[in-house]
Order: C-alpha cells, then sequence, then structure tokens
C-alpha cells in the first residue's frame, strides 16, 4: 500500500437479538429485563496504519467491557492484526444495553447482586463480532487526509447531578477523507453525558443519543462513525426532567444525538487538513491499589469475573498520536471531568482526545477531594480507590514522553 497514513472503518451490528426479550439490561437497578429493540447496538472499527504502526480505535454500545474481555477479543485478532495489543476497545456507556460486566443480574433487597447478570452465549458472540469489525476495517484501508475540531454545545443540553460538579460543554471531532477524492472513510465524535437519557425503568434495548449521532453523521459526510465517551463520570447526563415520559426521552434522543452530529459536521467543514500524519503509539500497564472492598465481595460471588493480585487490580492505558496536533488518550474508567481535564491536559498536541471506558471498565475516577465528599458517595462504592486518578496522570506523564 501506499506511504502515508491509511484508514479504514466498518460497523457491525452487536444487538442481543437472541436475548430480547429476557436480557439483563446495565446501568440503572438491577434485575431490569429487555422487552424489545428501540435501535441497534453497535460496534464501530476504525483502522490506522503509518509506517510500522497499526492501531485500530474501536467504539462498542456497551455499559462496559473490562479488560480481560477486551484481553479475549485481542486473543481472537492474534493470527491475522499486525499488532492485536494496539487494539483499543472503548465502551459508550449506554445503560440500555446488555450487562456485560454481570452487575445488573439478580439481587439482594434490589442492593447486592447475588448472581451475574451476563449471558455467556451473548459474550462469547461479541468477541467475535468486535474481532471481525476490526478485521474488515483493517481489510478496508486506503490513504487519507485528517482533520480535528473542537465544537462547542449549549450549556443547557446536559447537567451534572452531582453539587459543585462541572462538566464540558464541548466537545472533538476527527474526519478521515479518502486522499484520492476526499470521499468520507470515517469520523470520529468525543463527548462526555452518560448515554442514560431513555432513563431507569425503561425495557428498551438502545444505543441511546449516540447510535442517534452516528446515524445522522452518516447521511451528513458519509463513511462510517464512531462514538467515543469523554469525562462523563459523576455524574454528567443529558438534561432531560426528571419528569419526563418514555415517550418524550426517546425525542430527547433524538434531539441530542442529532444536534451533536450537525455541530461536530459544521466544526470540521471549516478545520483545515493537518500537515502531519504521521501516527505512533504508545501503551502502559498499571496496577492500581484495590481499596474497595466490594469489587472483592462481587469476585469471591462469580459476578466479577478478573484477577485482584497483592491488592491492586491491573490495567492499562494507551496513546495514540497523529502528527504534531491529535492525540487519543484512553482512560480505564468514568473520569469526573475535573479528573479528566487533569488527566487529557497531559496528553500531547492541540486537539487532545480522552477515550474514557477504554480497554476496560474500572468505574469511577475520582479526584482525593472527591473521594472524601459524601456527594460523591455512590461512586465512591462504585471506584477502585482514591489513588486511581494520580496513577492516571502519571501513566498520561510517561507515554507523553515515550511520544
Amino acid at each position: 500500500m501506499p506511504a502515508g497514513l491509511l484508514c479504514g472503518a466498518a460497523s457491525v451490528d452487536i444487538t442481543p437479538h437472541a436475548q430480547v426479550p429476557g436480557a439483563y439490561l446495565a446501568g440503572f437497578e438491577s434485575n431490569r429485563r429487555a422487552r424489545a429493540v428501540l435501535d441497534p447496538l453497535e460496534a464501530n472499527a476504525i483502522s490506522l496504519s503509518g509506517g510500522e504502526t497499526h492501531v485500530a480505535l474501536v467504539a462498542v454500545d456497551l455499559v462496559g467491557l473490562q479488560r480481560p474481555w477486551v484481553e479475549w477479543i485481542r486473543d481472537r485478532l492474534a493470527a491475522d492484526h499486525p499488532q492485536p495489543h494496539n487494539v483499543l476497545v472503548c465502551s459508550t456507556h449506554t445503560h440500555s444495553g446488555p450487562d456485560t460486566m454481570g452487575l445488573w443480574g439478580p439481587s439482594f433487597l434490589g442492593r447486592f447482586p447475588r448472581r451475574t447478570g451476563l449471558d455467556p452465549a451473548y459474550q462469547d458472540a461479541l468477541l467475535d463480532l468486535v474481532a471481525s469489525a476490526v478485521r474488515q476495517a483493517h481489510a478496508a484501508r486506503v490513504p487519507v487526509t485528517v482533520r480535528a475540531a473542537r465544537f462547542d454545545v449549549p450549556a443547557d443540553w446536559t447537567r451534572n447531578d452531582r453539587k459543585g460538579g462541572g462538566k464540558d460543554d464541548f466537545g472533538h471531532a476527527v474526519a478521515f477523507d479518502a486522499a484520492d477524492g476526499g470521499a468520507r472513510v470515517a469520523t470520529i465524535v468525543d463527548f462526555a453525558a452518560h448515554p442514560e437519557t431513555l432513563w431507569e425503568g425503561s425495557p428498551l434495548v438502545s444505543s441511546d443519543y449516540p447510535g442517534t449521532l452516528r446515524r445522522r453523521m452518516r447521511s451528513l459526510a458519509g463513511g462510517q462513525c464512531a462514538f467515543f465517551s469523554g469525562a462523563l463520570g459523576g455524574m454528567v447526563t443529558p438534561n432531560v426532567p426528571l419528569s419526563a415520559n418514555l415517550e418524550e426521552r426517546k425525542s430527547a434522543v433524538i434531539r441530542l444525538g442529532t444536534g451533536l452530529a450537525e455541530r461536530a459536521h459544521a466544526a470540521l467543514r471549516d478545520a483545515p487538513p493537518l500537515a502531519d500524519t504521521g501516527l505512533a503509539a504508545a501503551r502502559r500497564p498499571l496496577a492500581l491499589p484495590l481499596a474497595n472492598t466490594g469489587f472483592k465481595v462481587m469476585k469471591l460471588l462469580g459476578v466479577m469475573d478478573r484477577e485482584f493480585m497483592l491488592g491492586r487490580v491491573r490495567t492499562e492505558m494507551t496513546c495514540v498520536r497523529i502528527g504534531d496536533p491529535l492525540s487519543f488518550l484512553t482512560a480505564p474508567g468514568e473520569c469526573t471531568p475535573e479528573v479528566g481535564r487533569e488527566v487529557v491536559a497531559r496528553a500531547p498536541g492541540e486537539h487532545r482526545l480522552l477515550l474514557c471506558l477504554g480497554c476496560d471498565e474500572l468505574g469511577y475516577v475520582l479526584t482525593r477531594e472527591q473521594w472524601e465528599n459524601k456527594e460523591y458517595a455512590y461512586e465512591r462504592s462504585m471506584s477502585v480507590g482514591p489513588d486511581t486518578a494520580s496513577s492516571l496522570c502519571d501513566a498520561a506523564d510517561w507515554l507523553r514522553a515515550r511520544l
């Protein structure tokens, strides 16, 4: 293939059709069962190659996919992908998808999991489907140009339900256009708000507003589109009144997804191509101190399927750089906006995209002040520990030095 940056994209349906009705839905109350599919869930893969570096950025419409499952996807790609360790699987964090972490199945008193909500047949099929999307994207690579832009959104589109908590009223978009004629190959949109517009009690499988965003972007620009979640933790959410009924919430999904796509598209229209599209990537394994006894209990109950060794949990971060101006930095959980700003500021370039729930889902990542604040009691119960944020900052510094 010709020199320069190559990009290919593919999308596959990962909706649990065979498990609906009946699948446990993730993200709100336990034992919530799916009754119907509102719109499809997708795995969207964008494959990048430059020189000897090969990366796949993959977004899946799931509440979260823990690192062991990401590793198993990489295992499936070991024979036919040049660098499977650079396959970066990130979850959009939809709260209307199947329980892929095991936390939302049957419970004691509606609070404490007593059995995993995972469906083994779906999980096994999911691994093959995501690997298939990566293969298809890699096979479709063509030379591309790259444009990047930031776009602003009205402050009332989202809210933070934690007193004093911040939020980012902007997003980032990246366009990959075919070098031989400008046709869009792929678009990336990165934005921070929980995809939970349909809210608790909804029995519908849905990608929420990221799905609407992707469909609108494809109609505007062509090609594929992948959505990644920014610093949405504690507790950034679409600004829909709590009193809204399900039909009103369906309309809110369309409004938010369409509005985000149109603002991202308009910002990219005015963005110049990057002069430098050299590709580089660096990966940092981490062993985070585990201060949450609840995680250990869920491991003993068989609800959480991962290893905890010597009081630590293993995870990773990766930074991908395209030229001088553009970088993507994964974070293995839901950073609060305050943590997200600290972490992504350490990434290189002018356009720095934080991909939360990247290659892992370890719950909320809090500042030490938030960890000690009663306002964040729920987030603390779903967090590895108070030192996670500083560990991610240290890892980001290390990655920037490598790149």
